[in-house]
Protein backbone atom coordinates (compact mmCIF):
# COMPACT_ATOMS: atom_id res chain seq x y z
CA UNK A 1 0.00 0.00 0.00
CA UNK A 2 1.22 3.47 -0.81
CA UNK A 3 0.59 6.32 1.57
CA UNK A 4 0.52 10.06 1.00
CA UNK A 5 0.25 12.51 3.88
CA UNK A 6 -1.01 16.05 3.49
CA UNK A 7 -1.08 19.00 5.86
CA UNK A 8 -3.51 21.53 4.37
CA UNK A 9 -2.68 24.33 6.83
CA UNK A 10 0.46 25.95 5.41
CA UNK A 11 1.22 27.75 8.69
CA UNK A 12 1.08 24.51 10.65
CA UNK A 13 3.21 22.77 8.03
CA UNK A 14 5.84 25.49 8.36
CA UNK A 15 5.71 25.36 12.17
CA UNK A 16 6.28 21.59 12.16
CA UNK A 17 9.18 21.87 9.73
CA UNK A 18 10.85 24.68 11.68
CA UNK A 19 10.52 22.91 15.04
CA UNK A 20 11.51 19.42 13.89
CA UNK A 21 14.43 17.84 15.74
CA UNK A 22 16.61 15.21 14.08
CA UNK A 23 16.22 11.85 15.82
CA UNK A 24 18.60 9.94 13.57
CA UNK A 25 22.35 10.36 14.16
CA UNK A 26 23.96 12.75 11.65
CA UNK A 27 20.62 13.51 10.01
CA UNK A 28 20.11 17.14 9.05
CA UNK A 29 16.45 18.16 8.94
CA UNK A 30 15.38 20.41 6.07
CA UNK A 31 14.68 24.08 6.60
CA UNK A 32 11.38 25.62 5.51
CA UNK A 33 13.25 27.05 2.51
CA UNK A 34 14.51 23.56 1.64
CA UNK A 35 10.93 22.25 1.77
CA UNK A 36 9.65 25.09 -0.41
CA UNK A 37 12.42 24.63 -2.98
CA UNK A 38 12.39 20.83 -2.91
CA UNK A 39 11.32 18.69 -5.81
CA UNK A 40 7.72 17.51 -5.57
CA UNK A 41 5.30 15.96 -8.03
CA UNK A 42 1.57 15.65 -7.49
CA UNK A 43 0.35 12.08 -7.05
CA UNK A 44 -0.95 10.55 -10.25
CA UNK A 45 -2.92 7.33 -9.80
CA UNK A 46 -2.25 6.24 -13.39
CA UNK A 47 1.50 6.71 -12.94
CA UNK A 48 1.84 5.95 -9.21
CA UNK A 49 -1.07 3.61 -8.52
CA UNK A 50 -3.66 3.90 -5.76
CA UNK A 51 -2.74 5.34 -2.37
CA UNK A 52 -4.20 6.05 1.02
CA UNK A 53 -4.42 9.84 1.40
CA UNK A 54 -4.02 10.87 5.05
CA UNK A 55 -4.63 14.34 6.47
CA UNK A 56 -1.91 14.77 9.11
CA UNK A 57 -3.54 17.77 10.82
CA UNK A 58 -4.49 15.59 13.80
CA UNK A 59 -1.62 13.16 14.33
CA UNK A 60 -3.60 10.72 16.49
CA UNK A 61 -6.38 10.45 13.90
CA UNK A 62 -3.85 10.06 11.09
CA UNK A 63 -2.07 7.23 12.91
CA UNK A 64 -5.39 5.51 13.68
CA UNK A 65 -6.40 5.69 10.01
CA UNK A 66 -3.10 4.18 8.85
CA UNK A 67 -3.20 1.43 11.47
CA UNK A 68 -6.77 0.56 10.54
CA UNK A 69 -5.68 0.24 6.92
CA UNK A 70 -2.71 -2.04 7.57
CA UNK A 71 -3.52 -4.05 10.69
CA UNK A 72 -5.81 -7.03 10.29
CA UNK A 73 -7.84 -7.91 13.38
CA UNK A 74 -7.43 -11.47 14.64
CA UNK A 75 -10.29 -13.78 13.77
Amino acid sequence: MSLETVLPDRGEHRRRVEHRVADIPDHVVPTWEDVQNGEWSAWDEVRDGPRLLVDATDTASAVALVLAAVVRPEV
